[in-house]
């Protein structure tokens, strides 16, 4: 038998019950929902992580605060839809358990790119790029970016 720590939480009423009814809908107690569901997430998150440290790899050894292109955000991208490993991953963190693309996912991931590459570079925004082609750049928009104020917080 597995341990347990018991933890108690308060949640908003109206999550309360969007919980309780979704561990009614799949037949499980609200307890076992809850723990699937954080196992999942928990999942999700710890392999996005290891993902991103990839590529963040990349980006600084790539480029260096004090010198990089302003698209670097795009170049990022460029380089994760043409590095086949890279590639795979991206399409498994924004896909849902069917396989079908989650544009939630897709759009949060996307936003998590972009903040590592500017905290990264410690840069600031400089512009906006926007109506690319995702199906070339997989983004259709992104910020340009200048070497930053490393004094700055």
């Amino acid at each position: 038998m597995s341990q347990t720590k018991l933890r108690s939480i308060r949640l908003p009423s109206d999550l309360a019950q969007s919980l309780e009814q979704a561990s009614q809908a799949a037949g499980m107690s609200c307890n076992a929902f809850v723990v699937a569901m954080l196992r999942a997430h928990l999942e999700q998150f710890s392999a996005e992580q290891a993902w991103l440290a990839e590529v963040r790899t990349w980006l600084l050894a790539t480029y260096r605060p004090s010198d990089f292109p302003p698209e670097a955000t795009r170049l990022v991208f460029h380089h994760i839809r043409d590095t086949p490993a890279l590639r795979t991953g991206y399409e498994a963190l924004i896909r849902d358990a069917t396989g079908a693309v989650d544009a939630q996912r897709r759009a949060d991931l996307h936003k998590e790119i972009g903040r590592m590459v500017k905290q990264s570079l410690q840069a600031r925004v400089i512009g906006r790029v926007v109506d690319l082609d995702p199906r070339v750049h997989l983004i259709r928009t992104h910020a340009l970016l200048g070497p930053g104020d490393t004094t700055e917080s």
